[in-house]
């Protein structure tokens, strides 16, 4: 894993958050819409125990009604300075400034759902991730997982991608991803791919409509144990 990609990838969400015209959108009724393009509403987390991994400043668990909340990002501290994580904002909450492939701080089998929304594609090591997701969910506990995914146009040359896209270190195909998840002892419950909507104000934008897509599943973990 090329680690330059991952210290540019964190460099880049570094300048996106510091702008806030890149962020006035989100909000509850954003994500309302988000979790509803997949056949969910926020009563999903009603009562859980939910862990987002990269949840930002502006991830769904801010405003998820969940009974426990774990925001887990390595941007942490850096929200903070821009006043975007004020304690009014998370006094129900914990944060977790690290990266997602150690949650040491978070015991085995605690979790009912983990989201990762648009983050396995940024991280240093996937596999680790998902292993930690694994490890945190209770037996039969919920995954929920959107990526960007390569469509056909440019699977044979993904490979290459990291080095012309730096801030994604990672451009998986939706079968990268099922082969990961099931590594990882997940079982897919449900899953959807669409197309990426951007702003068609560049060739570049037109290009990403064309080749990128979502992947968004939702998964149960298989465990042994009890």
């Amino acid at each position: 894993m090329n680690k330059k990609n991952v210290v540019i990838s964190l460099e880049a969400e570094k300048t996106f958050w510091a702008n806030p015209n890149n962020y006035k959108h989100f909000s509850r009724s954003y994500w309302e819409r988000e979790l509803a393009r997949d056949g969910l509403d926020f009563s999903f987390f009603h009562e859980k125990s939910v862990c987002e991994i990269g949840c930002g400043p502006f991830g769904m668990i801010y405003f998820a009604n969940a009974k426990h909340k774990i925001g887990v990002d390595p941007l942490i501290p850096y929200y903070k300075t821009l006043g975007l994580l004020p304690d009014d904002k998370v006094k129900d909450m914990v944060l977790i400034p690290t990266g997602a492939e150690n949650l040491k701080s978070i015991q085995n089998n605690s979790i009912d759902i983990v989201i990762c929304y648009n983050v396995l594609d940024h991280v240093q090591n996937p596999e680790n991730v998902l292993l930690e997701a694994n490890r945190i969910l209770k037996k039969g506990g919920t995954f929920y997982l959107n990526c960007h995914v390569v469509g056909n146009l440019l699977i044979p040359v993904r490979r290459i991608l990291k080095y012309v896209d730096c801030p994604h270190p990672h451009h998986f195909s939706i079968k990268d991803l099922r082969f990961l998840l099931s590594k990882s002892s997940f079982s897919v419950m449900r899953e959807k791919v669409y197309r990426m909507t951007p702003s068609l104000t560049s060739l570049k934008a037109l290009a990403g409509r064309v080749a990128m897509f979502h992947y968004s599943c939702l998964t149960k973990v298989v465990k042994d144990n009890a």
